[in-house]
């Protein structure tokens, strides 16, 4: 099976364990789901300044650019060095 294929067939399964979980024991479930959520905010003050930081530098809502911010060093193609380092060897033409 292809990745998407196993994302939606692991998300129907949390899901309907979420529920099963939910209905035999619902004050036990919501308990442990509000203390995730609180979890998950606390987490969530500590990367945010960060997340914002990289919006502010790329102007891109990709969370891998969210998380790991841009590229470091200039943004250049090796192409552009072959062409660069050719145009240089022919004397700058």
């Amino acid at each position: 099976l292809s990745l998407p294929y196993l994302k939606i067939f692991f998300l129907i399964v949390a899901v309907l364990s979420y529920a099963l979980s939910l209905r035999q024991n619902k004050l036990r479930c919501l308990t442990k789901t509000y203390i995730t959520a609180i979890y998950l905010m606390a987490c969530g003050v500590f990367v945010l300044p960060w997340m914002i930081k990289n919006y502010s530098e790329t102007r891109s809502l990709n969370p891998k650019t969210l998380l790991m911010g841009k590229e470091p060093g200039p943004d250049i193609s090796v192409r552009k060095i072959i062409r660069n380092y050719e145009k240089s060897k022919s004397g700058g033409n």
